[in-house]
């Protein structure tokens, strides 16, 4: 007996054997979950059933040591400057020095008058008379020992002017002694060659030497006496003047540095 199945196409079979597959893949996979939530419920009302009140909490445990310093942060950024408040009020002003000494530290005039001044003539070496006082600075510090002889008490530089009228033609010249004897300075000397007429001279002298006498001479080394002209050129006695100004002394010490005013208060 010949059978009556028809064999289907190798490729029918195959995509049917496929799908009845995947069928029975997806009907177990539901199977087995759903027991999984079956289970899991089943589970947590199991635990429910067992899980008393929550128990009062336990005492805090001791703190623990403390752990190490940690490192040091980097520099914030620097802030900005505030406002600058008021300025403080001024201090007072501190006390004022002691005045510092003018150009001129001290003068004398001393002069004479002809006649009756100087009657006698000059010889050489001798030293002209200016026996009268004029103006003065007051201080005593340049001052007459005699007639024809002057002190100059400090030491510095001094400047000395003077003018005297004579008949001969002649020299005068400035002599200091410092101690030791009248020494005559070369660069002061002052002298006429004809005429009657004045003999005039200016020149700065330098002391070395506390209360060194200075004097009008006529050189060592002159031709002639001098006359002092009498009543020169009118009916008048003439004057002959010596003029002494110290210019400069020593330097004394440097006085007290003023006390310096309070500091103003800082502002806010």
């Amino acid at each position: 007996m010949k059978s009556t199945l028809k064999r289907c196409p190798p490729y029918k079979n195959s995509s049917r054997a496929t799908a009845f597959a995947l069928l029975l893949a997806a009907t177990v996979f539901t199977v087995v979950l759903s027991t999984a939530h079956a289970q899991t419920a089943q589970t947590r009302e199991r635990r429910h059933r067992f899980i008393g009140p929550t128990g009062p909490t336990g005492p805090t445990g001791p703190t623990g040591a403390t752990g190490a310093t940690g490192p040091i942060g980097l520099t914030g950024a620097t802030g900005a400057t505030g406002v600058t408040g008021p300025t403080g009020a001024t201090g007072a002003t501190g006390a004022t020095g002691a005045t510092g000494s003018s150009g001129v530290l001290d003068y004398a005039d001393f002069f004479a008058l002809m006649p009756p001044d100087n009657a006698a003539t000059v010889a050489a070496g001798a030293a002209v008379e200016f026996p009268q006082d004029g103006e003065s600075s007051g201080t005593g510090a340049i001052l007459r020992t005699g007639p024809s002889t002057f002190q100059l008490s400090q030491i510095g530089v001094y400047q000395v002017s003077f003018q005297v009228s004579v008949t001969e033609a002649g020299q005068l010249v400035l002599a200091l002694d410092s101690g030791a004897g009248f020494v005559e300075i070369p660069s002061t000397v002052g002298g006429r060659a004809t005429g009657t007429s004045q003999i005039v001279q200016t020149a700065l002298v330098r002391t070395s030497t506390v209360n060194s006498i200075l004097a009008v001479v006529n050189p060592v080394g002159g031709f002639s006496a001098l006359t002092i002209t009498p009543l020169a050129g009118g009916a008048s006695p003439v004057s002959a003047h010596l003029i002494i100004t110290q210019l400069q002394g020593l330097t004394g010490p440097t006085g007290p540095t003023g006390a310096t005013g309070p500091t103003g208060s800082t502002g806010p």
